[in-house]
């Protein structure tokens, strides 16, 4: 280059600085108009040969004078300049160029503004990708990484808030922690980034409910010791206060909500002096606090009530002082809204209700499409509309307030985000529909809501939480789904009644079940789907197993170095479930394939009936009714009100007879030794005589004419009883009348058994009637545990009796047996021969576990056998065999859990999820006496019948093998012949 040549490019290069300066500073008019043509031209006079970076920093002069403009004027096109400009200096930047990681962060601050905007998806996600870009330009150990990875995590973070995306919270907590990793413990910076992994572990908190991420969100904030910087300090006592509200919302203790309100406080003090116009986020703090503080009453008096006050005043503040552009605005009209519908409902102002609905309608106006609290918002208004037409204090806006509040609802409970907000606004508007019905267009609007709920369940419960958190959720939307059910029984549609009952009731069992269900005809079509469904499933059923193993209470505290093993068999649990709900959603649009692994619908429900009524009793809090699904002589549903029943005489019935199970000591055969309870004396004639005239009488004649021929010598008629809620635990199959011999008994009119859900029921019903003939002689493996080989678990001598005799009856036979005695007994030996018996009796102790089923276990020799360690699918039908009976001579097998009664929380169904078709077992504790001569006389009669021709006659053989036993102990003696029962088909 000539000397001449090198001067023009100086000169050129200060017109260009000029140029940018005073057009920043004048951002309008002609001037600034004539500045930017002036930095056209010095850049094309520049040219693309000489000084590339001169040229790059000639274009981002363009995209800065841009962004300043924008960020005065807010006008998209001067930001939509500003990215083309920036997309072209990273386009002509060297990736060896140091300088491209900065053009990265830039592109990525305008593609993530240009999302808050227009809320494309597309912006976030590629905004996100020039982050991680920028992170992994810069060397792994170096600091300026670990802020190129904060920045990444805040993107994440601000993507998750706006879309409500699993992976970017997850992905916020990975790369945080792995900023923290690389800053040295001395280094003043590393508070920062403690401080937003403490955040993101509060976002996901949130988000998944899991405890072990607060606890470990506190512990990384424990590690902060001193932090000069103000507003880093602020940062960090906002984090610790709003963890210390989920502590509050978690345990319920007050403490924490005081601690939360005190920490927010010092957190303004500290940002006050230095930053004032930063004062708003942490009064938003301070506000959100003392609502959930007045929220704390059922029955608020003066004190609680300035809480509220407190909280309106603080957030009226936060909108004044809030940007008008700021993202946060139109979380602050929520809020206000919020606390202006609390107070109308404490004091009836109307204008108070009247702002409140403003206020909503502002956020929601300024929300776009897909944000992730849009639900939030729709719900929140259609709540104001209710409280006012609730209120009648304006008389003349109740059609109008209804039909707002409807629509309001109708929009939240459908949209794709958020389930609980989904659910919450669904309940709402079954509420308003029943409370008004004058009101609503017809009475299907009811059924709609209703409708919504069920299909709401799974995801409330959904798969990619712990086990213990889907039941937790379970127990709440229960009453929900009963209520369903009573309302479709009351319009008469007792089709869509039947369908509700069955999707309201064993959801995480359903759940285990799909995971496990096969994808033969899904293959036929689409084997692409079919391969994948299968890959993701099988990962999802381990790391659910795996998470569960890891997991510590949630009140224990988990040593430092366990944090990362459960968060991450947490994280994968979650995101194999985000990816298995994804492939289940796009299976369900493809032709055909609508109601892919959804509740069987009443046509498929019919088929459970092949051999005999199965009896669906439903017990809400407004009414009680049996359905009665038979095919005999055609497919139908006959409909039984139970006027008798009530909720309170089931938990009444439920308390009574576990208070006189009690006192007869049923607990002989459990595994623990300890002093006996105190019980209080009950009448067990009262309880089974209440269940008789409540439940059975009024079903009785429909069974009997409804029922086929049997092909057993028995001419009893057979039923399935199908219950839940308290009757779960009550013994239908012996309700009766037993203090005179005239009186009415379950027992002696029909065979019973029972099912956790219908659906249960369906895969051998496909194939023909319980009745059909087995392909081969039966194999069956005993197991018993007489002397077991670890101290803590008693003896059960009975067993050697128990095995002794079912030995004998097939021993010289055609019908092959194994027995695994004691130290043969092993969790390795007992899994090896299960693969080649379809039939198992499995005489030992068993441990239920009720916050994840398939961690109960049988307690063999050596260790216990868990569940999971054979319903894999891969172990449900090894070496081809068919699973077909399972008989559980141990503890409390068919035991479930009172807190979700429905879920089919013991042994026995979690053998029916193991592929055992037929299922005997107990419902409570037996003696060690008993068990054999059940066993003894249950075998022979099932071993005759089948070669009689008249096939798996279960329920009937143990229906003659326990009436033996009556008779032996006596009719009176409940506990000793009551307790065995036959789930399954």
């Amino acid at each position: 280059m000539t000397a001449v040549a090198y001067f023009e490019q100086r000169r050129l290069e200060k017109w260009r600085i000029v140029a940018r300066e005073y057009a920043i500073r004048n951002l309008d008019g002609f001037v600034a108009q004539t500045m930017l043509r002036l930095l056209f031209i010095t850049s094309n006079a520049l040219g693309p040969t000489f000084w590339p970076r001169i040229l790059t920093q000639v274009t981002l002069s363009f995209a800065t004078l841009y962004w300043h403009r924008f960020k005065r004027h807010r006008s998209i096109s001067d930001l939509e300049q500003c990215i083309i400009l920036e997309r072209q200096a990273v386009h002509v930047t060297g990736s060896s160029n140091p300088y491209k990681a900065v053009y990265y962060n830039r592109l990525s601050v305008s593609l993530q503004e240009r999302y808050l905007l227009l809320g494309d998806s597309a912006d976030v996600d590629e905004a996100v990708r020039f982050r991680r870009m920028e992170a992994d330009m810069l060397p792994a150990d170096d600091s300026s990484r670990a802020w190129a990875l904060n920045r990444l995590g805040e993107s994440y973070i601000s993507s998750f808030k706006h879309r409500g995306t699993i992976h970017d919270v997850e992905a916020a907590v990975v790369v945080f922690r792995e900023a923290v990793d690389i800053v040295l413990d001395d280094n003043p910076d590393k508070a920062v980034f403690l401080t937003n992994l403490a955040r993101s572990l509060h976002y996901r908190f949130e988000c998944f409910g899991a405890p072990t991420d607060l606890d470990e969100a506190l512990m990384h904030l424990s590690q902060i010791t001193d932090i000069p910087d103000p507003q880093r300090k602020a940062s960090y006592l906002s984090t610790l206060g709003d963890i210390f509200c989920d502590q509050h919302r978690l345990y319920g203790r007050l403490v924490f909500l005081d601690d939360a309100i005190s920490v927010h406080r010092e957190a303004l003090d500290t940002i006050t002096p230095t930053h004032p116009h930063l004062r708003y986020a942490y009064l938003n703090d301070i506000s959100r606090s003392c609502y959930q503080r007045w929220q704390m009453s059922d029955n608020p008096g003066p004190e609680e009530f300035k809480f509220l006050e407190e909280a309106l005043e603080l957030q009226k503040e936060v909108l004044a002082l809030t940007p008008e552009e700021h993202t946060s605005r139109l979380a602050v009209l929520h809020n206000l809204a919020i606390f202006y519908r609390c107070r109308f409902e404490h004091t009836l102002i109307l204008p108070d209700v009247e702002q409140a609905i403003s206020y909503h309608l502002q956020a929601i106006k300024g929300l776009h499409h897909g944000h992730v609290d849009l639900p939030r918002f729709w719900g929140g208004l259609g709540r104001a509309y209710y409280r006012r037409l609730r209120s009648s204090l304006a008389p003349s806006l109740a059609r109008s307030d209804f039909a707002s509040a409807s629509d309001a609802f109708e929009r939240a409970a459908h949209l794709s985000w958020r389930p609980f907000e989904q659910f919450s606004a669904a309940h709402d508007l079954k509420n308003l529909h029943a409370e008004f019905p004058e009101l609503s267009p017809s009475p299907q609007s009811l059924l709609d809501a209703h409708k919504r709920i069920i299909e709401l369940v799974p995801k409330v419960a959904w798969i990619g939480y712990t086990a213990s958190r889907r039941y937790e959720e379970i127990g709440k939307v229960s009453n929900s789904c009963k209520a369903a059910t009573a309302a479709a029984l009351e319009a008469n549609q007792i089709a869509q009644a039947l369908e509700w009952f069955e999707g309201g009731r064993a959801v995480v069992w359903t759940q285990s079940m799909n995971l496990r269900a096969p994808m033969h005809d899904l293959r036929l079509s689409y084997p692409e789907y079919a391969d994948s469904l299968e890959r993701i499933s099988a990962k999802l059923d381990l790391s659910a197993s795996n998470e569960q193993n890891a997991l510590v209470t949630t009140k224990s505290a988990i040593p430092p170095g366990q944090f990362l093993d459960v968060e991450e068999q947490g994280r994968i649990q979650r995101l194999c479930a985000d990816e298995y709900d994804t492939l289940v959603d796009e299976v369900r649009l493809l032709p055909g394939l609508h109601n892919f692994l959804r509740t069987p619908g009443i046509q498929e429900l019919y088929a459970v009936a092949r051999s005999g009524p199965v009896v669906c009793i439903n017990v809400s809090l407004t009414r009680c009714d049996a359905m009665i699904v038979s095919t005999s002589p055609e497919p139908r549903i006959n409909h039984v009100q139970l006027p008798l029943l009530s909720k309170k005489l089931a938990d009444g019935l439920r308390k009574e007879w576990g208070s006189y199970l009690g006192s007869r000591g049923a607990k002989t055969r459990n595994y623990r030794a300890g002093a006996p309870k105190a019980w209080d004396e009950s009448d067990p004639l009262d309880v089974l005589a209440k269940l008789w005239d409540a439940v059975v009488e009024p079903v009785l004649p429909f069974i009997a004419a409804q029922s086929p021929e049997t092909a057993s010598s028995n001419c009893l008629p057979h039923v399935t009883w199908c219950t839940g809620g308290s009757l779960a635990f009550l013994p239908l199959h012996a309700a009766g009348h037993y203090d005179s011999s005239s009186g009415r008994k379950t027992f002696d009119l029909v065979t019973s058994s029972y099912t956790p859900t219908l659906a249960g029921l369906l895969p051998r019903a496909k194939t023909g009637a319980q009745n059909a003939l087995p392909t081969a002689s039966p194999k069956l493996l005993v197991v018993s545990q007489a002397s077991p080989g670890r101290p803590t678990v008693a003896p059960l001598q009975g067993t050697v009796d128990e095995a002794a005799r079912i030995a004998k009856l097939f021993s010289g036979s055609v019908h092959a047996f194994e027995l695994l005695q004691d130290s043969d007994g092993t969790a390795a030996n007992v899994l090896q021969s299960m693969s080649n018996h379809p039939w198992i009796h499995l005489a030992c102790h068993g441990t239920q576990d009720t916050i994840d089923p398939a961690q109960s276990a049988f307690m063999l020799y050596d260790r216990d056998l868990k569940l999971r360690e054979f319903t894999t699918p891969s172990h449900t039908t090894m070496n081809g065999v068919q699973r077909e009976l399972a008989f559980l001579s141990a503890c409390e097998t068919a035991t479930g859990d009172v807190r979700v009664p429905d879920e089919a929380v013991h042994l026995a169904a979690g053998m029916l999820s193991a592929g055992y078709q037929s299922v005997v077992a107990t419902m409570w504790s037996i003696g060690d006496g008993v068990a054999p001569g059940v066993a003894e006389v249950f075998y022979k009669t099932l071993l005759n019948e089948r070669e009689a021709g008249r096939g798996m006659q279960v329920s009937y053989a143990l229906h003659v093998a326990v009436e033996d036993i009556k008779k032996k102990v006596g009719e009176d003696n409940f506990a000793e012949w009551v307790p065995f029962v036959h789930y399954g088909v």
